[in-house]
């Protein structure tokens, strides 16, 4: 049987589902609202980045480049919360996800929760590029050329 300290340490600690975000590469706590619309504005619609809240204690926010018609700033951001049972957005408690990856993924692949599909790809696809773009055209259909860099797409 837990003693009443072991039962509110547990009930107080930082929760497992947000450590190790350091690894991701849309994981940008030191962004408040301001520079996270300024980093998405000039992005695609479904970029987007997670950031500390900037009111809420251990809660993290989703910024994320929207249509217009969505919202004419072509910004939303939704409070990310987290309990033992998981996350979810506030105010949207219909799904409780084991942890941000998962969240993140369905998020990607669904608009149940938020209007757009979140761009995962664009964090994957960052850093590589499909030619030099110091290149002409020319060079790219010449015979010479060496596709064997075409295997990283």
């Amino acid at each position: 049987m837990k003693t009443i300290i072991q039962k509110l340490k547990l009930k107080f600690k930082k929760f497992e589902t947000f450590e190790n975000l350091e690894e991701h590469k849309w994981f940008m706590p030191q962004l408040n609202r301001h520079s996270a619309e300024e980093f998405l504005k000039d992005k695609q619609i479904g970029v987007f980045i997670i950031r500390e809240s900037e009111s809420i204690q251990q809660a993290l926010v989703l910024s994320v480049k929207v249509p217009t018609y969505i919202n004419s700033s072509q910004f939303c951001h939704y409070v990310i919360m987290q309990s033992k049972n998981g996350v979810w957005v506030r105010g949207i408690e219909k799904k409780i996800f084991k942890n941000l990856d998962q969240f993140i993924t369905f998020c990607s692949n669904s608009r149940d929760i938020i209007p757009v599909k979140l761009d995962v790809d664009f964090y994957i696809l960052e850093n590589k590029t499909v030619y030099n773009r110091s290149n002409s055209l020319n060079s790219v259909s010449s015979n010479s050329s060496n596709f064997s860099d075409l295997s990283d797409l």
